[in-house]
């Protein structure tokens, strides 16, 4: 798990994008601190380091996070829960909880991904829970029949489209869309099969 103290010798740091600025580092507020730097597409990704070990059919995701950085909630994106390999947009399975200010909800959504190139190959789930900047409890189920997500205790609605078919690994990234430094607080993750 990741707690609020380290990313410890289980999590893979990388940053990617334009240059390598980005980093992750214990936080002011107590959660671990993910900063992109002020470049478009930068990111800093967190993962198991391709150790995939938990089933697409029975797992589950309990996460408390929040947004942070210049203009949080424009111009970025952030996917927290489980994946295949590191981020890319296609040819991955995943099952996640995203926020991509490309899209015109401003809202928090559960993402699927089945392992296919193109953007048919993801479901998408839109909650009525609005982007903010405060800390949140994102908990999601993988079943055989679906990826089910709720935020606070709130059941948030169940992806039954477009399901990952393979083990796949913890994964926390935060992406800039624009020339701003983003950020993301993680106080807690934890993954387990079922």
């Amino acid at each position: 798990s990741l707690t609020s103290t380290s990313a410890n010798n289980r999590w893979n740091v990388t940053a990617l994008g334009t240059t390598t600025g980005s980093t992750g580092a214990i936080s002011d507020d107590g959660g671990y601190k993910i900063t992109t730097s002020a470049n478009n597409n930068d990111r800093l990704e967190l993962d198991f380091n391709d150790k995939r070990q938990f089933s697409p059919t029975a797992s589950r995701v309990l996460s408390v996070w929040k947004l942070g950085g210049t203009n949080a909630l424009t111009n970025a994106i952030a996917e927290v829960g489980l994946m295949s390999a590191p981020y890319d947009e296609f040819n991955i399975h995943r099952a996640v909880w995203s926020m991509n200010t490309a899209f015109a909800s401003n809202k928090f959504f559960l993402k699927t991904s089945n392992g296919g190139s193109t953007s048919s190959d993801h479901s998408y789930v839109w909650t009525t829970v609005p982007l903010d900047e405060s800390y949140h409890i994102f908990e999601s189920v993988l079943s055989s029949s679906g990826f089910t997500g709720s935020i606070d205790g709130v059941s948030q609605g169940t992806a039954t489209t477009n399901l990952p078919t393979v083990s796949m690994q913890p994964h926390i990234d935060r992406q800039a869309k624009t020339s701003e430094v983003k950020t993301m607080n993680i106080k807690y993750f934890e993954a387990y099969n079922t």
